[in-house]
């Protein structure tokens, strides 16, 4: 709707298009206004300008006024224009200008008291607004009324006697005009032309016809007697409220206009409850019907608008709660403590697995409730919530109803209480978070294992120092005494038992996932046939092993030696879940974007390798399948497992930036799914390295802490002609190198030591030496801080592996 229009902000020639338009319009519906006005046609029962104007000057602004006085001063001049007495003409032409304006006035009082107190918006669909309307209507046609009729009286056209009886038909007619006209035009400009379908339509042609006959029976076909006169049109008033239910404000006001234009009609020619033999002793009358009808008629419309409205909103706002609820797994529920029953929402029901059947008690409640949990639920509510009158919150488990499946839910609820202070309800919802706790589980899962590989690398550490002097002397003890000698079995059994441990300890680093890996470009195709004969053997002839491998599969960038030790930990697992034999089947293929699982966040889309080993064993029960990549578990007897083969698995596959699956059920077998990225670069040859080797020289500086280490290091190298100088630390190393007189070759150390880390020792001695080559030793496994071109040996180690690690750092 427009505001406080003006004729700059608008084209010159539309402006003035508008006016004349709004003139014409006053003019002509001025006119028929005329048909009823009682002699000597001063006043007029039913005035439709005066609310054409004020919906002009709401709908185009006040631009317009110009339109209004004119067409005005034509509807109530016209017929002086006529006459053949100049003097006259003038002096009724003047009175008349008087009364245009205050038609003028009236209009724009109304369109501002409009503005003022109601907007801009729809007014009819409210009820508090209608009445607004209403009120100032009433207040609006004061001004019309009293400018006419002082100006008819000052011009010497109205007696003094008739003052009071024009000035309140005239009032009436114009509230009249304003009650039914203005509501007609603005509800149609803010509603539009209506878009119905084909049954819409037919509805309302009914309802018009039906109204239309209806009117035209009671104030056209009928004759009454007086003793039924008047009542009779309060009849039309079902009909009025019927259209307003079945459609909107915009239809209530062209019936209003129907009904009135038919009983103007039918009063004028002397039939229906207001005909006689004089109309204009009954008009009156009929003006009290006009005002009673058309308020009626916009206050029903707007109440039952505003209720229908009401009501959508509120179906709307349940609609969007349930949507709501859906989404987010939220149902909602009232328990009366009275009854003992309880009521649903319909997300709940599905949280339940029930069906409106079910039986809504307390017996019926508790059983939804896990029997683990059941008890503690009831205590928490007795003592909690009823005794001390707190608000329920707790998580518990339920047994769905219809599938047995069990979930986690988070209650809450809040007591209400009677005037005795005693609960009688209490309402709250039900939240379904079983994803929730599936993720706390796999987050605790996961620091769980952080946390024992943290303690798996620190005890790796120390082991590792332990091994590399015990594993050392043996084989030196070894190389000294000959084989026949029973010395030389029982050191062999001491080195034996060191290798076993050294393996124990690389098992604990890959759990830990800090072990050392060397990647490379290579095919799981090729790591599973070079295990085959191996796993035949591992397995047992009783098992049949089946290869199913993708000729089309991707490469993969890891190490060859782990993802060996995963295929072989992954068949030893399943040979032992079939003691009877069974069948083994170890698969490749490719995978794409769809394995990714929102509940494991490390699972991003991309192109991956897959590896699955399925066997045909007794399977996993689901306590057993929660447990089974945890460190030392085992459902193994005593002594025959160390629980770590899978938690190695584990460790490997994630170190090498995949992940790993399970599914199992018992006595149907289980399914290890790996998947791994891949990569787009060609597979990497790998050369074999030789045998023997050969003795060295050079001058080797060998810093560790650990006196035992260092000394069987530089007894080795001595032995294979190396000259060492030895250092417990960095600041004996320093020094050590500044009064070594001769050029130092490699400077061999440990990564952590105490008060000066081995990178740390290398920096400070490659400034003073910058050709110096490095080689790191250290039992722990994280490389943090190298620079990226270093050598690194890992504790422990062979003999061999460390004259071969020597040679490769000097080059």
């Amino acid at each position: 709707m427009s505001a406080q229009g003006t004729s700059d902000t608008h084209p010159v020639g539309r402006v003035l298009a508008e006016i004349v338009g709004v003139a014409i319009l006053y003019f002509l519906t001025g006119r028929l206004g005329r048909i009823v006005a009682p002699p000597p046609g001063i006043a007029t029962v039913f005035w439709p300008p005066s609310g054409i104007a004020v919906a002009a000057l709401l709908i185009l602004g006040n631009r317009v006024w110009p339109g209004i006085w004119l067409g005005a001063f034509l509807a109530n001049n016209w017929s002086s224009l006529h006459g053949s007495n100049a003097l006259g003409i003038l002096s009724f032409l003047a009175t008349g200008a008087g009364i245009d304006t205050g038609s003028l006035l009236q209009a724009l009082l109304g369109a501002t008291l409009f503005r003022r107190f109601i907007g801009a918006q729809n007014p009819f669909d409210r009820i508090r607004k209608t009445l607004t309307f209403v009120g100032i209507a009433l207040a609006m046609c004061l001004v019309a009324c009293t400018c006419g009729v002082a100006s008819l009286y000052l011009g010497g056209v109205l007696p003094r006697g008739a003052i009071f009886e024009r000035w309140w038909t005239w009032f009436v007619g114009d509230t009249g005009g304003v009650l039914v006209m203005t509501p007609l035009i603005l509800a149609w400009w803010h509603l539009g032309w209506p878009r119905w379908d084909r049954a819409r339509w037919a509805e309302a042609i009914f309802l018009f016809l039906t109204v239309t006959l209806f009117a035209m029976a009671i104030f056209v076909w009928w004759h009454p007697t007086s003793e039924t006169r008047y009542p009779a049109d309060i009849l039309i008033l079902p009909l009025v409220a019927w259209i307003a239910y079945r459609f909107s404000q915009r239809e209530v006001t062209l019936v209003v206009l129907l009904v009135l234009g038919i009983a103007l009609w039918g009063t004028v020619h002397e039939r229906g409850p207001y005909g006689g033999s004089s109309p204009w002793s009954t008009l009156p009358v009929m003006q009290a019907f006009i005002g009673i009808l058309s308020i009626l008629a916009i206050t029903i419309g707007a109440v039952i608008t505003e209720r229908r409205e009401a009501g959508e909103a509120l179906e709307a706002s349940e609609h969007w709660l349930r949507e709501t609820q859906r989404i987010s797994r939220i149902g909602s529920y009232v328990f009366d403590f009275r009854s003992w029953n309880w009521t649903s929402s319909e997300i709940l029901d599905e949280i339940f697995g029930i069906g409106p059947d079910y039986p809504h008690n307390l017996e019926s409640w508790g059983a939804l409730v896990h029997s683990e949990d059941r008890q503690g639920v009831l205590h928490y509510l007795q003592n909690v919530v009823f005794g001390q009158g707190q608000e329920f919150h707790r998580e518990y488990r339920i047994v769905r109803f219809s599938d047995g499946e069990v979930r986690w839910v988070l209650g809450r609820g809040e007591l209400s209480f009677d005037a005795r202070k005693s609960p009688v309800k209490m309402a709250g919802t039900i939240l379904d978070i079983t994803e929730r706790r599936n993720m706390e589980m796999q987050l605790r899962q996961a620091q769980k294992m952080e946390s024992i590989g943290r303690l798996a690398g620190g005890v790796a550490h120390d082991f590792n120092n332990l091994l590399t002097v015990i594993n050392g002397y043996g084989d030196l003890v070894l190389k000294s005494v000959p084989a026949g000698d029973p010395v030389y079995r029982q050191v062999g059994e001491i080195r034996k038992a060191g290798g076993r441990a050294a393996e124990l300890t690389m098992q604990l680093l890959a759990f830990s996932r800090k072990q050392v890996l060397q990647p490379k470009v290579l095919s799981l195709n090729d790591i599973v046939r070079d295990a085959d004969q191996m796993l035949r053997r591992v397995i047992g002839e009783d098992i049949e092993l089946l290869c199913i491998l993708d000729p089309g599969l991707r490469q993969v960038e890891a190490d060859p030696g782990q993802l060996h030790q995963v295929i072989v930990n992954l068949a030893v697992n399943a040979r032992d879940a079939m003691p009877d034999g069974g069948r083994l089947v170890i698969e490749t293929a490719n995978a794409g974007p769809e394995i990714r699982d929102a509940s494991r966040p490390e699972r991003q889309a991309g192109q991956y390798a897959r590896l699955i080993v399925r066997d045909t064993g007794h399977g996993m029960d689901p306590a057993t399948l929660e447990r089974v990549f945890d460190p030392f578990f085992t459902t193994k007897g005593v002594g025959k497992g160390t629980g770590l083969g899978l938690a190695t698995v584990y460790g490997i596959v994630q170190q090498s930036a995949g992940h790993i699956s399970v599914q199992s059920e018992l006595g149907r077998g289980t399914t290890f799914t790996v998947h791994l990225p891949a990569v787009e670069q060609p597979v990497e040859t790998v050369e074999a390295s030789a045998d023997a080797v050969p003795a060295g020289s050079g001058t080797v500086l060998l810093v560790e802490d650990e006196t035992e280490v260092r000394r069987l290091i530089a007894m080795i190298l001595e032995q294979h002609g190396y000259r060492v100088l030895e250092a417990a630390g960095g600041e004996e190393a320093i020094l050590t190198h500044e009064a070594c007189p001769d050029r130092i070759d490699l400077l061999i150390t440990d990564v952590v030591m105490p008060h000066m880390k081995g990178p740390e020792l290398a920096v400070r001695l490659q400034s003073r030496q910058p050709d110096l080559k490095v080689l790191y030793i250290s039992g722990y496994p994280d490389r943090a801080g190298f620079r990226g071109q270093e050598h690194y040996l890992q504790k422990p180690f062979a003999t061999e592996a460390l004259v071969q690690a020597v040679r490769e750092a000097l080059g």
